[in-house]
């Protein structure tokens, strides 16, 4: 048999429903707000053009209602342009036919959120939250377009401790630079003393490898001090006055260093 097609209607703004996340204990990555910059842009541009692309919806089969499954931003500008006069506005909805699952809204929200997409930090909350929904490591890949070692990072990122995750939040050190951090160390305890360290060294500044990993200080003073071949040519000579059964040495190295000093 083959699928149905997906209907296509222009509705008023207020007849779609926004999806209700918590039901299927989901959090919303950032719920759009009428104040927000880009989204009184985008009310200014459907008041002139209208809604260009459709928004995705789907009939939720509790309240029979149409129920938004894609377009959040959309519909929070297009309820705007209504408020501000535009009354007659219809938007385009594709209403699809097929259930609805957890797992669909997450990967959805994270696939479909290309005008503000997450940070590190919450596409990893959303790669552990679609893997408890049965999502493979290889489905998360393809779909948000990263390798699996990206995956696998960002998962052992969400393990950190919650001091590393908080810097990485305030985008005091990014979440590449943590990651490394966190595998680079024998232990969480001494993960958090690295950071807390390049933290001193750099207060102000975005921590990076480099503050990560300072040059050692002592490396040059434990360096043996240079010797000029004049001064151990007359070291060699004040030794072996004092040894006479050495003499014979004694010609060979005057002249290796003879040699050494002409070249």
């Amino acid at each position: 048999m083959a699928p149905i097609s997906p209907t296509i209607r222009y509705l008023p703004p207020a007849d779609i429903s926004p999806i209700s996340m918590s039901s299927f204990n989901i959090d919303n990555l950032r719920t759009p707000l009428p104040t927000d910059p880009d989204i009184i842009e985008l009310c200014q541009s459907i008041l002139t053009s209208g809604v260009r692309v459709p928004l995705i919806a789907f009939i939720d089969p509790t309240t029979s209602k149409i129920t938004l499954k894609d377009g959040h931003r959309r519909l929070t500008a297009a309820l705007l342009a209504v408020s501000l006069g535009s009354d007659t506005l219809k938007i385009p909805v594709v209403i699809e036919r097929t259930p609805v699952t957890a797992l669909d809204l997450i990967l959805d929200q994270v696939r479909t959120n290309s005008s503000s997409p997450p940070t590190p930090l919450q596409l990893a909350n959303r790669c552990a939250l679609a893997m408890k929904h049965g999502a493979s490591v290889a489905t998360l890949a393809t779909t948000f377009g990263k390798s699996q070692t990206y995956i696998y990072n960002l998962i052992d990122l969400l393990n950190s401790p919650q001091e590393i995750l908080n810097s990485v939040e305030s985008n005091t050190i990014s979440a590449s630079t943590a990651i490394e951090l966190v595998q680079s160390s024998s232990t969480p305890e001494e993960a958090v003393q690295t950071l807390r360290r390049a933290t001193k060294t750099s207060p102000t500044a975005r921590i990076t490898k480099k503050h990560l990993n300072p040059p050692s200080s002592s490396s040059s003073s434990s360096s043996p001090p240079s010797v000029s071949l004049a001064t151990l040519r007359a070291g060699i000579e004040a030794a072996l006055k004092l040894y006479p059964s050495a003499q014979e040495m004694r010609a060979t190295l005057l002249a290796t260093l003879g040699r050494k000093t002409q070249s």
